[in-house]
């Protein structure tokens, strides 16, 4: 304890400072908690069974939290950096699902093409009128959509995945031959339209 003290005594700015750097780290998540007990999924689902808090659990639940943040605040760097590897963690199992919903690899792409191109290729031309005159026919809508999604500069190339080949789509092999366009920014593919292509679960 008397280190302790001494140490408080000998260098108190730089305990406030310490202090107030792991208060303002927890104040908003101490918030946040608080919101989460009351006025979210505890109190929705205590309503709805017909319940309600009880005076104990209205007291002791603030006094609860703010213990809490308040050993938090002491020790902050600990939570802290948990809290960072959590978000890094969450950061990066997001970019791979991002990044998984698409088929393509860029081993699969095979030229650069612009919209007019790959519109003029697969123009849709049905005398029975079955299938929509339009580029890609009933698929006109999707390739619009997929055209105006991404306002930066990107290309387009067209690709091929061929039957029993690993995609990128968590690393499924295509159960038939693949073909469509993607979206790339660099080497980085934003985007994907498929042609033609079983790839149903």
């Amino acid at each position: 304890m008397n280190i302790f003290k001494n140490l408080i005594i000998s260098n108190p700015y730089y305990v406030l400072a310490y202090l107030i750097a792991g208060f303002i780290i927890f104040i908003y998540p101490l918030k946040e908690a608080i919101e989460n007990i009351y006025y979210r999924t505890n109190h929705e689902m205590i309503i709805a069974i017909g319940g309600n808090f009880s005076t104990k659990d209205r007291i002791l639940s603030p006094i609860l939290y703010i213990f809490c943040f308040l050993v938090f605040v002491v020790i902050w760097p600990i939570p802290a950096a948990f809290l960072l590897h959590q978000y890094w963690k969450s950061e990066k199992d997001e970019k791979i699902f991002k990044e998984s919903k698409f088929y393509c690899r860029t081993e699969y792409i095979i030229d650069e093409i612009d919209s007019i191109q790959a519109e003029s290729h697969y123009s849709i031309f049905d005398p029975l009128g079955l299938t929509p005159n339009l580029p890609f026919g009933f698929l006109n809508p999707a390739w619009q959509e997929f055209l105006s999604s991404h306002s930066k500069k990107y290309k387009i190339y067209s690709f091929y995945i061929p039957k029993s080949s690993v995609t990128n789509h968590f690393k499924e092999r295509a159960k038939s031959d693949i073909r469509g366009f993607v979206k790339m920014r660099g080497k980085k593919i934003i985007n994907e339209f498929l042609i033609e292509g079983n790839i149903s679960s």
